[in-house]
C-alpha cells in the first residue's frame, strides 16, 4: 500500500506513482481515437447512419459504476482485514512478551527472557519487511546477536 502525506485534492489528480492511470492510458487513447472518428463522420460509416442516442451510454455507465463500487468495497475490505490481522498479531505479541517477563520460572534467567523478547521483536520486523518488500537489514541487526542475525538474514 502506498501511504502519502495529505495533499490538496487538485494535486492528487496529477499523482502518477501508484495510480491506475498508466495501465488505463492505452485504453483511454483508443477510446478517444474512436470517439474522434465517430464525431468526424457524424455517425455515418460506409453510408450507414448509426444512431447515437444516450440509452446505451446510460446503461453502460450504470453497470460501470456498479462494478467499480463493488471493486472499491472489496479493496477496502482487504485493506481493513490486513489491518485487523496485523493489529491482532501485535496485541498477541505484546501479551506474550508480558507473560514471558512476568510469569517466567525462577530458573529462567533474565538473559534467556531478553533473548526471547528480542527474537519475537525481530520476527515482527522481519514479517513487516517481507510484506512491504523492503530490506530489513538494519532493523534485524539491531535486534539480534550476530550469530542469530547471520542465520535469519541468510534465510
Amino acid at each position: 500500500m502506498i501511504v502519502r502525506k495529505k495533499e490538496n485534492w487538485f494535486r492528487m489528480l496529477f499523482v502518477w506513482h501508484g495510480s491506475v492511470l498508466p495501465a488505463l492510458l492505452p485504453r483511454l487513447s483508443l477510446l478517444f481515437a474512436l470517439s474522434l472518428v465517430v464525431a468526424y463522420f457524424h455517425g455515418i460509416i460506409f453510408s450507414f447512419k448509426i444512431p447515437l442516442n444516450t440509452a446505451p451510454l446510460t446503461l453502460f455507465g450504470f453497470v460501470l459504476a456498479l462494478f467499480l463500487g463493488f471493486r472499491n468495497n472489496v479493496s477496502y475490505d482487504r485493506y481493513w482485514e490486513g489491518r485487523k490481522l496485523w493489529g491482532s498479531l501485535l496485541n498477541v505479541s505484546r501479551s506474550l512478551t508480558r507473560q514471558a517477563l512476568t510469569l517466567g520460572s525462577p530458573a529462567a534467567t533474565q538473559i534467556a527472557v531478553a533473548e526471547f523478547v528480542s527474537l519475537q521483536s525481530a520476527f515482527l520486523y522481519a514479517l513487516k519487511h517481507q510484506l512491504r518488500n523492503t530490506d530489513g537489514h538494519d532493523d534485524l541487526q539491531s535486534r539480534l546477536v550476530p550469530e542469530q542475525f547471520e542465520v535469519v538474514y541468510a534465510s
